[in-house]
């Protein structure tokens, strides 16, 4: 695990504020459209008690590569990270696919992780290679 890693961060802020500008932008027809279109790249983490195979955490991830990196927020997995022989990390997709998520760095003063999953997604979140300038869309 690599923690403070630069890239996850500067991957996370581009995802946040492309999915702002989007969502802010959108009508309710176009934000239905625009959740159709990413809803594969989207999957829930589940934070899975290896004691008792009992959900602990649940929260949200993005696939931002075809080989199934992602991120989430720290907080999400800060269990598997604190108590790694209580805890693992989960992906729950479409379809009830589901596979292990290892945690691959964590960058805790801006709460976010990338995490790896098994799965090939069938849609990645694409980002705006520049910079995005104060009241763009």
């Amino acid at each position: 695990m690599i923690p403070g890693n630069a890239l996850i961060t500067r991957i996370a802020w581009r995802v946040l504020c492309v999915a702002l500008a989007l969502i802010s932008s959108a009508t309710a027809q176009q934000s239905q459209k625009l959740f159709d279109t990413v809803r594969d790249g989207v999957f829930q983490v589940r934070i899975i008690n290896k004691n008792t195979d009992t959900t602990a955490a649940i929260g949200t991830g993005f696939f931002v590569a075809e080989n199934g990196l992602a991120v989430t927020n720290f907080h999400v997995i800060s269990d598997v990270v604190h108590e790694p022989e209580k805890y693992r990390a989960e992906y729950l997709g479409e379809g009830d696919k589901h596979s292990n998520a290892e945690v691959l760095a964590v960058d805790v003063s801006n709460d976010l992780a990338a995490i790896s999953t098994k799965i090939k997604p069938s849609y990645v979140l694409h980002f705006y290679g520049g910079t995005v300038k104060k009241g763009e869309p």
